[in-house]
């Protein structure tokens, strides 16, 4: 078996200890608390982070190795695969930054290693899509009116069929791996990553 996390960055947390908050958090927060998604790779991947971003310069599907030392700025959801689901979904995250599971080795046993790795070809990200989650209903009435007041023109966005947000790649490549065991009878771009964090944690409780 191995142990996989989703990890979701709580902008809010970060912002009490002074970190600034980008645009794309902003954007995100007009909907959900949690404002970034990422899968962690059980030591048998070397424990390498995967998600689709536009920090670093990256703008689409990367590896990267996050430490996470800032505890309180993250939620976890475990997530524990079997050894082919994961295999499965680590494919499916390689093919979609463009690189091989041998690079990924390679750039992860390598201690003056890049940032990111991606290859040139990576599936890139979606952030014109993240503006369909704009007019999604919101517990408070008067949000919902002030939304279709200022975002009612997002209703004629689209998510892209190529491009991807972090939150709806995290839910693809758990379900890829999992054969849909995981998040069954979830549509992986309708996520925002506090409804995958949720549709996460509610798995046990159902």
């Amino acid at each position: 078996m191995a142990d996989c996390y989703a990890k979701h960055y709580n902008a809010e947390e970060a912002k009490k200890d002074g970190k600034h908050l980008t645009l794309v958090d902003r954007v995100i927060m007009l909907r959900s608390k949690l404002t970034h998604s990422e899968k962690r790779y059980s030591d048998r991947h070397w424990g390498v982070s995967w998600s689709f971003t536009k920090a670093d310069g990256a703008n689409g599907a990367r590896f990267k190795d996050i430490g996470y030392s800032h505890p309180k700025r993250w939620v976890t959801d475990l997530l524990r695969l079997s050894d082919i689901e994961e295999d499965r979904s680590f494919a499916e995250a390689c093919r979609l930054a463009d690189v091989t599971p041998e690079q990924v080795e390679a750039w992860a046993k390598d201690d003056s290693r890049t940032e990111i790795l991606q290859g040139p070809n990576h599936a890139k990200y979606d952030a014109i899509g993240l503006l369909t989650h704009c007019l999604k209903k919101h517990k408070k009435g008067w949000v919902n009116v002030m939304r279709k007041t200022l975002w009612w023109w997002t209703a004629i966005v689209k998510p892209s069929r190529d491009c991807w947000w972090c939150s709806e790649g995290v839910c693809w490549v758990t379900q890829f791996g999992t054969f849909f065991r995981i998040l069954s009878c979830e549509v992986a771009e309708d996520l925002d990553p506090q409804e995958l964090h949720e549709a996460l944690s509610g798995r046990d409780k159902k």
